[in-house]
């Protein structure tokens, strides 16, 4: 109502008290229910897709939040962080962000801290399908070693297309020797031109599997990474209904002997993990674990969760990405414009089972309507590459 007019999370507890009966007070207490309602603030045309909020006086140790609805139909949201004298910071301001989905879920990894002297400026971008239409929570928070209270700009704002096929899943040859070619068609649906570039590789393989898990509470699957795939990352989700079995549930990497060289675990109903080649090995052999803590020991009977597993090249293959007809890329709001894909290099084969990742990435190079720091563009959308 009225009540809840301004952006910001609100909590109340609802009482449930016995209606008659020779209980009273205390012991007529059925249950205590507490709600939260989280209001965001509205970024749309009106606002140019974008709200800025000048953050002032953040103490040490502390957070400031901050709720933005993310507009239908955006596909990149930008969330720019400054600390700088222009800010009204001191040398001894340090601060960062994290950005949470409606489900509490991080979003645009780690940026790191921003300061005056080191950093005054930093971005993070989150992607569709990553990104989607709700109430986001971004969170400003000052380092415990802050020397000074920190004044901040954060600046957050949103681009949007559509475009065809939602997936390229085939880059055919003609004859052997020819170039591997695809067509995609952009629209840009938010106000404005984007004037840039566009980038496209093939990037490494990539699998998807349900896995299911019967009278054990560990799973465990081998991997190898050599010169050629030299990093790996893995991706896991189970459904609420297996994430209610479980206090815990680990999410780690192991080398060949056994010994932890990675240790997470799921946050709330995802996981990631991720390892690398250590440096000067040629070859060398994992094993993904997943370590399930039930409450109670009979739920192990049956569970599982969604996997998707990466591996990517140590060269991704590089083409060439360019509007039909030639000329440079521009996007009009509401023109379909047809972007050529080329790759005269082959890439190697996938593995039994997997299938070949890929992207296409435009980036805004315009900087007439953004703050300094933008001179080397913004990522704004990302078309996904899948290859059987």
């Amino acid at each position: 109502g009225e009540n809840l007019a301004d952006p910001g999370a609100y909590s109340a507890r609802v009482i449930a008290n016995l209606d008659g009966g020779d209980l009273g007070g205390l012991a007529g207490r059925e249950f205590y229910l507490w709600n939260t309602v989280v209001v965001g603030d509205p970024v749309g045309p009106e606002s140019g897709y974008s709200k800025v909020y000048e953050g002032k006086g953040l103490v040490q140790s502390s957070v400031h939040r901050y709720f933005v609805n993310v507009p239908a139909g955006a596909t990149a949201m930008r969330v720019r962080l400054e600390v700088s004298e222009d800010t009204g910071s001191s040398r001894g301001a340090r601060v960062m962000t994290e950005i949470c989905n409606p489900e509490g879920h991080v979003r645009g990894g780690w940026g790191g801290y921003a300061g005056v002297d080191e950093h005054p400026i930093r971005d993070q971008v989150v992607l569709a399908p990553e990104l989607y239409p709700g109430t986001w929570e971004i969170d400003v928070a000052s380092s415990i070693g802050a020397m000074d209270k920190s004044d901040y700009r954060l600046s957050v704002s949103f681009d949007g297309y559509t475009f065809t096929p939602d997936t390229v899943t085939d880059l055919g040859r003609e004859k052997n020797g020819a170039d591997a070619t695809a067509n995609v068609t952009v629209t840009r649906s938010f106000a404005g031109v984007f004037k840039g570039d566009a980038t496209v590789a093939i990037e490494g393989f990539t699998a998807t599997e349900e896995v299911e898990i019967t009278k054990a509470d560990e799973y465990t699957r081998d991997f190898t990474l050599d010169s050629t795939t030299p990093r790996a990352a893995f991706h896991l989700v189970m459904s609420e209904k297996v994430g209610n079995l479980f206090t815990d549930c680990a999410v780690n990497i192991l080398d060949s002997k056994g010994k932890a060289v990675r240790v997470n675990g799921f946050d709330g109903l995802e996981a990631d993990v991720g390892i690398s080649l250590p440096a000067g090995a040629e070859t060398a052999t994992f094993t993904l674990q997943v370590v399930g803590a039930f409450a109670l020991a009979a739920d192990m009977e049956e569970w599982g969760f969604d996997l998707e597993e990466k591996y990517f090249f140590a060269h991704p293959v590089q083409g060439q990405a360019s509007r039909a007809g030639g000329g440079p890329l521009r996007l009009y709001c509401g023109v379909p414009t047809e972007v050529e894909l080329s790759f005269t290099d082959e890439w190697q084969a996938a593995p039994a089972d997997m299938g070949t990742f890929g992207a296409i990435r435009f980036n805004d190079t315009r900087t007439d309507d953004r703050r300094p720091g933008d001179e080397g563009g913004r990522l704004v959308l990302e078309i996904p590459i899948r290859l059987e």
